[in-house]
């Protein structure tokens, strides 16, 4: 929720500046024209993003325990992860990715689960750190 008020300043920026270029000189509505870009670019999609996991009804999408993380209808066991990969899934259509966690496993799959509509960076901190644990702890019982 907090993103998506985040991104809205920047977006009604851009929406405001579009209706004000006529009143202004050249050399202003070339740098206007370059930040509506920006702007769009940068945090309207995440708007249409958060927007839409936010009106859509859906239950938990992700969830973890000791033994499981749980996505959609699907489960991957945790000492199955060889290691984090990163914490951006990268998308063709989206500059820049999408938060959140992919996965290498040991049979040499990518697991990607997007983390963007669930959690908060303090969340998808906790959230990693807690699959780090659970890592570290299959690695000491092996």
């Amino acid at each position: 929720m907090m993103k998506l008020l985040g991104c809205i300043p920047f977006v009604a920026f851009a929406v405001w500046l579009i209706f004000s270029i006529p009143r202004f000189g050249f050399f202003e509505q070339l740098t206007s024209i370059v930040v509506i870009i920006v702007a769009f670019l940068f945090f309207g999609q995440h708007l249409v993003i958060f927007f839409y996991f936010l009106v859509k009804s859906s239950s938990v999408l992700c969830s973890i325990d000791k033994q499981f993380i749980y996505y959609k209808d699907r489960k991957f066991a945790i000492r199955d992860i060889e290691k984090i990969l990163d914490l951006t899934i990268h998308v063709k259509r989206l500059p820049g990715g999408i938060s959140g966690f992919r996965f290498k496993m040991k049979d040499g799959k990518v697991i990607e689960i997007p983390t963007h509509y669930l959690l908060t960076l303090d969340q998808q901190a906790d959230a990693l750190d807690i699959v780090k644990a659970r890592m570290k702890q299959y690695k000491q019982d092996q």
